[in-house]
């Protein structure tokens, strides 16, 4: 079974103007294997994008499927509301880094500007 919820009205609350104004639904997701985002853009209605979450790092060890290092910070084994405040949690860098679809270029430059000035 696949959970779902809509944070698109979430996610533009907290990023405003910064959206990707094509960005029409957005979706969290869990099945058994992975969390990921179902996006729909206005520029191709009909296709849902699908964005799998595993490769982003920073979740519990004792939720690891394998041996090495890396912990996914989005676990199908969290609770799916934990998962989902987790990303809309997420710093504007990350989600400029991670998914360059969903902020329009002008912020993205900005974040990425304002990121690289605090790390200098």
């Amino acid at each position: 079974m696949i959970q779902k919820l809509n944070i698109t009205k979430a996610f533009r609350n907290k990023y405003l103007d910064w959206v990707n104004h094509d960005l029409i639904s957005m979706k969290f997701c869990c099945d058994g294997k992975d969390c990921f985002l179902e996006l729909v853009f206005l520029t191709d209605p009909h296709n849902v994008f699908v964005e799998n979450l595993s490769f982003i790092e920073g979740g519990d060890e004792h939720l690891s499927d394998d041996s090495n290092d890396f912990f996914p910070m989005f676990h199908p084994g969290k609770d799916f509301v934990d998962n989902a405040t987790d990303f809309l949690n997420l710093d504007p860098y990350t989600i400029v880094k991670c998914f360059g679809n969903l902020i329009t270029k002008e912020a993205a430059d900005l974040i990425s500007d304002k990121h690289m000035n605090e790390v200098m």
